[in-house]
């Protein structure tokens, strides 16, 4: 009996996962952000947690949440553009570093081949 337990419960040992891919198929819906499908599974494991919907308190700090969505949602908006900003202003930076890099080495080319010129003239010069 024991054997055919320990069989039995190696056989299910991953179900809680695979049930939690389950409630990810029922939240997905066509694109839709990973913010959003994180946000929908944080709210139905917190009512799952309490028992239930009908079991679910909604107290004053609920309501100001609720209430203060939209401010929260622009200041994310605003953080999001900032770091945007920030990286394009990066990349235009590191832009005009590279591009300045390789004229400078563009020119230090062009020098090099003007002084093995001016190399050869001393040496044709030196030879008469």
């Amino acid at each position: 009996m024991k054997v055919l337990r320990l069989i039995f419960t190696l056989s299910h040992g991953n179900a809680p996962c695979e049930r939690g891919f389950s409630v990810n198929k029922e939240c997905l819906i066509e694109n839709q952000k990973h913010e959003t499908l994180v946000a929908l599974r944080q709210v139905y494991d917190a009512v799952r947690s309490v028992g239930g919907v009908d079991k679910l308190v909604i107290t004053k700090d609920c309501i100001l949440d609720v209430r203060n969505a939209r401010a929260k949602y622009t200041e994310a908006l605003q953080t999001k553009e900032k770091d945007k900003q920030v990286k394009m202003k990066m990349a235009d930076e590191k832009k005009r570093k590279d591009e300045t890099l390789r004229e400078l080495q563009a020119k230090r080319l062009k020098a090099l081949a003007e002084l093995d010129s001016l190399d050869a003239e001393i040496n044709n010069v030196s030879k008469v």
